[in-house]
């Protein structure tokens, strides 16, 4: 799946992540917006809501072990996941809850869902990278439909196979049917004809025409008697 654009696509809707919209509770509007992700990335709405929470829910990680080293008084360690700058976004709906002391007190990081709010249960725990969470699901389900089609692109090719064969022996027969008997005859001699020298065959053409003639020319004499 193209997660950037599974990202640009999800940016464009506002609703699908800014708790502040007026639609988002909205329950019509919300699966609409997942249909019209869907058919851009041309996966199924589950498929893609799931990748989507995986994407996000790891960008709310890696923001969690930043605030954490800066509590901590350290500058974080550089990003270097490719999504972390298309994802930035979201950064506008986490807000600190309070200041004591200078430091930044606990900063809650809640991850706003498709139709129902959800949160992070450990937010500094570690979080797989969306990557190699879906890459097994992705894996299987790209093979069953490279399979299916396959399948089906071969059922469809015997399908035409059979055709053309059915065509082609009733068109045979066809011509057999309207074949006379003396042609079908000529026809059958024709595989012994092509084992036959060139000269000889044709002394043996001159010698058919010869007894041919012969016979018609009886034929008439005893018509004339």
């Amino acid at each position: 799946m193209d997660d950037l654009l599974l990202i640009h696509a999800v940016r464009e809707r506002e609703v699908l992540w800014n708790p502040s919209h007026k639609s988002h509770k909205n329950v019509h509007v919300l699966k609409a917006s997942w249909v019209e992700v869907a058919t851009i990335l041309t996966k199924s709405v589950k498929l893609v809501k799931t990748r989507w929470k995986n994407i996000r829910a790891y960008f709310c990680s890696l923001e969690d072990k930043k605030i954490s080293f800066m509590q901590d008084g350290h500058n974080p360690p550089p990003i270097t996941w490719p999504l972390y700058s298309s994802m930035l976004f979201l950064k506008d709906i986490y807000v600190p809850s309070s200041r004591q002391g200078g430091r930044l007190k606990e900063v809650e990081i809640t991850c706003i869902s498709d139709d129902d709010q959800s949160s992070l249960q450990d937010p500094l725990a570690p979080v797989d990278s969306p990557q190699s969470i879906d890459s097994n699901s992705d894996a299987e389900n790209s093979q069953t439909e490279n399979d299916s089609e396959n399948n089906l692109e071969s059922h469809r090719s015997e399908m035409l196979a059979l055709k053309r064969r059915k065509i082609e022996l009733l068109e045979k027969a066809s011509q057999d049917k309207d074949k006379s008997d003396d042609l079908l005859f000529f026809e059958s001699l024709l595989p012994y004809m092509a084992q036959v020298p060139p000269i000889v065959k044709l002394k043996l053409r001159s010698s058919i025409q010869d007894l041919i003639l012969e016979q018609l020319l009886k034929t008439r004499n005893c018509e004339s008697e």
